[in-house]
């Protein structure tokens, strides 16, 4: 009997998974019929996987977030945020990126179009962080 049950309960979760499943295909089809003709075939199967990338990485930041908790080490993470007041502009924007990687990803992604637009400002933010002059006499 209780096997019965969850044999039962075990088909009726497959049964949901792929109802979900070919929902999902269905959708991601529509989407790229959409954009076909605006796009291409190509642009569109670029945009529909770029889509599905983001979605599943939000999916992945939402679930890490969910089983991460609370950080019980407070005495460790008042230490380190002291070090970081004490250390250098680097040490203190690599203390910030492991408080919050998403905000570091996004910092990241900017500077990266920064540099890629000017790349004197680059090398001047460098030598700062660096620690050393950039001015040669």
């Amino acid at each position: 009997m209780i096997f019965q049950r969850a044999l039962w309960a075990v088909i009726a979760l497959g049964a949901a998974f792929a109802a979900a499943a070919s929902a999902v295909v269905a959708v991601v089809y529509a989407y790229y019929a959409l954009l076909k003709g605006f796009v291409g075939p190509a642009g569109a199967s670029g945009i529909v996987f770029a889509t599905l990338a983001v979605l599943i990485a939000f999916g992945v930041l939402f679930a890490a977030a969910k089983a991460g908790g609370k950080n019980k080490k407070k005495g460790a993470d008042k230490k380190r945020r002291l070090k970081a007041e004490a250390g250098s502009p680097l040490d203190r924007i690599m203390d910030m990126a492991r408080e919050r990687p998403v905000l570091a990803a996004a910092a990241a992604g900017a500077a990266g179009l920064l540099a890629w637009r000017n790349p004197t400002l680059v090398a001047t933010l460098t030598a700062f962080l660096a620690g050393r002059d950039e001015r040669r006499d």
